[in-house]
This record gives C-alpha cells, structure tokens and sequence, in this order.
C-alpha cells in the first residue's frame, strides 16, 4: 500500500467528492498535485479504469509528471496493479495532444488524412504573408473606390503596416471558432444600430472619466483644508463644476478643451496641490484623446466613414483566411488552432462521436485550469457530462499571451459559489510551503491589487492564503521578525561607487550582521531550528554584468559567494545546432573531410 499522509479536511472534500463538476481552487504549495493524484487512486479502488479518466493539462513535461506520480501510486498499490498495463494507453495528455488525437481518429468526418500533422510556426507565416501580399496585389489591379481610399487613409511610403495589420487581424480572428461565419456576418451589422452602439460605449467613457474627476475633487478638497491655497482652489471647483455638470457632450467637450488653462501656468500652488493637479490632467488629457471633434453630429459622421474603411479591411481578410485555408488542406499543413477547432467540429456536428467520447469517459480532469482558453473550454463543453474536475489557482495565471482567458475560472467560481447545482467549488488556501509571514504579506499586497476588475477575482474572499505549516510555529525564533523587509537608500555619486557597488554593500552587510547576530532559521529537512549559515542565503540578480560587482563586494567583506549564470542565447542547443551546420557546410565545401567520412 502507499505510505499513509495525513490529509486536510478541505484537501479529503477534494479527494473523495463525488463526480460532479467540481472546481478546486488550488493556491500556491497546497498540495494539488498530491490531491489530484490521490483523486486519480481514490477512483479507480471504484473499479473505473485509468483509460476511462481524461487528465488534460498544458504542457508535456506536466503530463509526464503527471503520468509518472499516477505510475507511482499504483504501483505503491497491489489492488491496483492491472491498471498499470493499461496506463500507457490512458489520455494523460496536453489539450493539444488530445485535440490532435481525435482529429486523426474521426478524420474521414473532416476531409483530411489520418497522419494530419503540426506545421512549423515560421514556415506558414511566411506563407501567410504571401497570400496577403498575392491578395493587395489584385486589389491594387481591381482599383476599387474603396480599397484605393483605405490605401489613401492610412498608407504613406508603402502598405507594409497595412499587410501587418491584415496578419495580426486573421490572426486574432483565428481564435473565434466558426471563424468564415463571423467574417461573414461581420459587415452585415455596420449600420446606424452599431453607430448608436459605439456611441454610447463613448459616451460612457468620458462619464466614467468625469467620476474620476469628482472622486479627485473630493481628494482635493480634503488636502488643501489645512494650506492657504483657499482661494486658488475655490477658481479651480468652480470650473471643474461646470464640466461635471455638463449635461450633453457638446458642452463637456468644450470645457474640456478651455478649462484649466490658469492652473497649467500657475506656479504658487502647493506641492499637494500640484500632485492632484496633474493627475487631474491625466485624466483630462485621457479625454481629450478621443475628443477629436466638436460635436456629436461630426462624431457619428466620422464612424459612417470609418465603416467604409472597415468594411474593406474584413473583405481582405476575409479572402486572405480563404486562401489560407484551401493552402492548409491542400498541403495538411495545421496549426494548432485549426487542430483544436477541428476537434471541437467533429464533436459539435456529429452526435454519435460526441455521445461515444462522453460515455467513454467517468471523469475529465483539467490541470491548471486558469490557463484555459475559450476554445479549449468549448471543446470540454462538447464532450463532459457534468463529471469535469477542474483543478487552478487564478492568481497563477501566466498564459493570457497564449489566449488563456482566466475569466473562464472566475466566472465558474462564481457561478459554483451562487449555485450550487451547477457545480463544486473547493477551496485548497492552505499553503504548507511558507512561514505564516510570508503568506501574511502575500496577502496585503494581493488583497491592494487584485480585485474583480484587474484581478478578475475578489481576492479577500476565497482567494487568501492560509497557513498550513504549523512545523514553524514551533520552530520559528520567537525574537526575530521574517515579515518582509524593503531596503531603501539614496545613491550618493560622491562616493563613487555605482549603485551595483552601492546595493551589494546593503545586501553583503546585511548578510553579515545576520550571520553575527545568529539569525534563526527552521531546517525543514532536519525539522529543527539553527542559525544561518551562508549557505542558506541566494540571491537573484536580473543584470549578468552585476554578477562580478557582488563577487569583488563580497570578497572584501569575506563573505563566501559562488555564482550561476543561466546559459544566454548564445549557447542555446539551437543557436549551437546552426553553428554546427553551418560549420558542417563550410568544411565540405572547403574538401576537408577525409575520404572514410565522405564515403561513411
């Protein structure tokens, strides 16, 4: 049997829930893994089979480490033995893997072959910059009102932003999934609705502008009680008034423009004064930069004639993205994208393939579910019957360059916390990796900058870490603070020192005076306290050329120091991989192989 551990109450709700959709919101050090792990054990002892669990997370190494901690338990595990003969042949993949699996299964259902594959990156680009070039170049025969005033409007020496843009936008639009359809439909709602549509986001933008204005006006007010600046902000309320009372846009834009001239020059105001002031600015110049006119009415004629140039950018991408298309099936050449959109094709329009993948599966289970994507997430949509386990921790969301949309967490969240027929939310906040200062300012500073707009999560409820290493409360020196410490100083040029001098003194005496004082520290692997030693201490410098200022610093102060560099580009394996070929062609050409080699 597997070594018994001892489980939270929050981490055993984790394990042994029943199948339902569940989401687990997993903080940094709680444990999830082993949770998850454990999950996967606790199921099949129900006699379900591994290859009926589908375990998808985002990279291969993580699902090789998953796979391996699975191998691990069974094996620690006789009743589970047979199981191992079926691990290899279990879904313990990447979303991309599984997506690229059931394209070559169903294949025949998409006109493509069964060994469909993943073309390189930089190859289709190239491709896909042809194909817009092959495109503007007809355009530029055809010479269409249209297409020749979008070329007047917005390109000067050459259209080489214009076919960037072209790039970027069928590239954007590739993560809509009925991409030819929203294309399609796209100009067919450019009309007064959507005018009237803009207008009003407009319009309600210098709105929330102006309560910015209101909410510094109060700022104001309240600073300059104590200073002798009565008289100045008095003027200054007066015509902030008139802007927040400004009842149609005509006139907000006419104050906008006029007001605060007097300020702008002013120069005996207080500094508290001055501070407020420019961030009033700020917020003024946020304005000004979509008040381009004088009026309404110009306004929604400049959208009317934005429409036209609109119009003509979608008719481009949209015979760019056909193009593109007949290039991808005629050569099999796929992207990731495309393989994922193809796998959610074939389950969304063929019932028995959908209905086949969800009876084959007890359970789905999402790894680092924070980085899902609107279109993975459709895809599990299509075939989970609410048995999806979902595993993430919002704060670790890393991958929104990769279009992970961590919204998709938080609304679940939310919509579990609210209903619970919909779904299980489980909280794992209890951190066993940290000292309860640690997680502390974890915490204030979370609780400062995450919130439901920036954050996408209100972090004080649900999101706060818990201590969960109670080794430390009988461990930790009781005289000593291990809350964290910001060192500040002004550099001085005097000394002529630089400042990675300066700051590798701060750090190097601070070390010292730890040392001397025997600062306390807790040996997780000898579960004791001790005092500091050297050894104990690393530190992270992001500039390489720092690296031997610390070492000449530390030296002086006798302070023991080894150093590790990360490997640059330069001796990456796939710059050195060039190099060698490329000192592989210069040796042929130059006949320096011998004759057994040539002929080897």
């Amino acid at each position: 049997m597997m070594m018994s551990r001892s489980w939270t109450s929050e981490q055993l709700e984790a394990i042994n829930s029943e199948t339902q959709n569940i989401l687990v919101s997993a903080g940094a050090g709680s444990g999830k893994t082993a949770v998850l792990t454990e999950r996967v054990t606790k199921l099949l002892s129900k006699k379900i089979n591994i290859n009926e669990l589908l375990v998808l997370t985002f990279t291969n190494a993580a699902a090789a480490e998953m796979k391996e901690r699975i191998r691990k338990a069974i094996k620690g595990n006789p009743d589970l033995k047979e199981q191992l003969d079926l691990l290899d042949s279990a879904y313990i993949t990447t979303f991309d893997s599984y997506a690229l699996s059931l394209v070559k299964k169903y294949h025949y259902l998409l006109n493509v072959s069964s060994n469909v594959s993943i073309v390189n990156d930089a190859a289709l680009k190239l491709e896909k910059y042809k194909i817009i070039e092959s495109v503007l170049e007809e355009k530029y025969k055809e010479r269409k009102d249209d297409f020749v005033a979008l070329i007047g409007k917005f390109c000067l020496k050459d259209d080489n932003d214009l076919k960037d843009l072209l790039y970027e936008l069928n590239e954007k639009f590739d993560l809509i999934i009925d991409k030819e359809e929203f294309l399609n439909n796209y100009t067919n709602n450019l009309d007064d609705s959507k005018i009237e549509l803009i207008w009003n986001d407009y319009y309600q933008f210098i709105v929330d502008k102006l309560n910015q204005f209101k909410d510094l006006y109060y700022d104001i007010e309240n600073s300059l009680e104590t200073t002798e600046d009565e008289t100045l902000f008095e003027d200054f309320a007066n015509e902030l008034e008139n802007i927040i009372n400004a009842s149609d846009f005509d006139t907000i834009a006419k104050n906008i423009n006029v007001n605060f001239g007097k300020f702008r020059k002013n120069k005996n105001i207080s500094e508290v004064f001055l501070i407020n002031k420019k961030k009033m600015a700020a917020i003024r110049d946020d304005i000004k930069k979509v008040i381009d006119c004088d009026n309404k009415k110009d306004i929604l004629n400049a959208l009317k004639n934005n429409f036209i140039y609109e119009r003509e950018i979608i008719d481009i991408v949209r015979e760019v993205n056909e193009k593109i298309t007949s290039l991808k099936f005629n050569n099999e050449m796929f992207e990731f994208i495309d393989i994922a959109k193809m796998a959610i094709k074939v389950v969304r329009d063929n019932e028995y393939v959908r209905n086949d993948i969800k009876n084959s599966i007890k359970e789905i289970m999402l790894d680092e579910y924070q980085d899902t994507s609107d279109i993975q997430e459709t895809l599990i949509s299509y075939i989970s019957n609410d048995n999806v386990y979902m595993v993430g921790d919002i704060k670790q969301s890393i991958y929104r360059f990769r279009n992970a949309n961590p919204r998709i967490f938080s609304d679940k969240y939310d919509l579990y916390t609210k209903d619970s027929s919909k779904g299980k939310v489980i909280n794992l906040m209890r951190n066993f990796r940290s000292r309860k200062e640690v997680l502390d300012d974890i915490n204030l500073l979370f609780n400062v900058i995450m919130d439901k707009e920036f954050g996408g999560v209100d972090y004080s409820k649900g999101h706060e870490f818990a201590f969960g290493n109670l080794s430390y409360d009988s461990n930790v020196f009781e005289t000593q603070s291990n809350h964290l410490e910001i060192y500040s100083y002004t550099h001085d040029k005097e000394l002529n020192c630089s400042r990675d001098e300066t700051e590798a003194f701060i750090i190097g005496q601070d070390i010292k005076s730890k040392i001397e004082n025997k600062y306390m520290i807790y040996d997780k692997d000898k579960n004791i306290k001790r005092e500091m030693e050297y050894g104990d201490i690393t530190i992270l410098i992001d500039r390489k050329g720092a690296f031997d200022v610390y070492q000449k610093v530390f030296e002086y102060l006798q302070i023991p120091v080894s150093s590790y560099k990360n490997s640059n580009l330069t001796f990456s394996d796939e710059l050195l991989c060039f190099k060698n070929i490329y000192r592989l062609i210069i040796k042929y050409y130059n006949k320096e192989f011998d004759s057994e080699f040539k002929h080897s």
